[in-house]
């Protein structure tokens, strides 16, 4: 669902444990050059698919209108 973490580090991208430094984001970007094209390319489709998935406008508005729903049902008691 839409709580689950965004990233799965080396299948729907590469997590970087300090994104404000610019070494940390080098090594991750030369990481990716040194990898396969076909290996980046199925990590662009795999992050893209879990995306869609996961965060689609569809699924966060049926979440959204569930969490209403429970709100206001037990509002009502």
């Amino acid at each position: 669902g839409g709580a689950a973490e965004a990233v799965v580090d080396g299948v729907t991208g590469l997590v970087v444990d300090r994104p404000g430094e610019a070494p940390a984001v080098a090594e991750a970007l030369a990481r990716l050059l040194d990898a396969p094209s076909e290996r980046r390319s199925e990590m662009g489709a795999t992050g893209r698919a879990r995306a869609v998935e996961s965060f689609s406008y569809d699924v966060l508005a049926g979440e959204l209108g569930a969490a209403l729903a429970a709100w206001e049902a037990e509002r009502r008691g």
